[in-house]
């Protein structure tokens, strides 16, 4: 924990500051690993809708460390500026790990599908939100994999015929090429008991 206060508030004025620097002057990471194009249309509506309000952040050199998607979604807008924080404070392996952390660590999160549906359905009251346009469409809901949390007393629940404790029971989508290959899967899952349901 002190480490991390230091880093806040030890790192020098300018390891917080944001500065509006130009599109061109920014150099993407060639070797990023992550895959950021079919993101991009959806980052450039939150950009039309809300404004930039997540800074890029480079290095001292202005290699991208995170933000390769808002880059992109700001060019297609016609941008030739963004806010950016120069993480001057880090170091070249500190910036590796850095870029692959941001990316990973967001991957650990989940939805909760009551929540998550009760603000789906305020924006709807409440503005003129198409959530689609974020990646909330019809497809994303129904895909989302709603998985029960389990409790110590959940345990004891009576287990269905399969051995699998239905109360924790997790949804799966299986994507079949074929209507033959979909009628096999389905009758194979069925015969060991498994509940299914087609979606599709």
């Amino acid at each position: 924990m002190e480490n991390v206060h230091k880093n806040i508030h030890g790192g020098g004025r300018d390891a917080a500051r944001i500065d509006i620097l130009p599109i061109s002057e920014l150099r993407f990471y060639e070797k990023n690993p992550r895959k950021n194009s079919g993101a991009v249309d959806y980052v450039k509506a939150s950009i039309e809708k809300f404004g930039f309000k997540v800074p890029v952040i480079v290095d001292y050199s202005r290699n991208v460390i995170c933000g390769h998607t808002r880059i992109l979604a700001a060019k297609s807008l016609g941008l030739s500026e963004v806010p950016c924080i120069i993480a001057s404070d880090l170091t070249d392996a500190q910036v590796k790990a850095f870029r692959l952390a941001d990316n990973r660590v967001a991957e650990f999160s989940k939805w909760d599908k009551k929540l998550l549906n009760d603000e789906i359905e305020d924006l709807k009251i409440d503005c003129d939100f198409d959530m689609g346009d974020f990646g909330f469409d019809d497809k994303f809901m129904g895909n989302l994999d709603f998985a029960v949390e389990c409790s110590e007393d959940d345990e004891h629940e009576k287990q269905n015929e399969t051995g699998v404790n239905a109360k924790c029971a997790k949804k799966i989508i299986v994507e079949c090429s074929s209507e033959s290959e979909r009628q096999m899967i389905l009758e194979t899952l069925s015969s060991l008991g498994v509940v299914c349901k087609l979606v599709g």
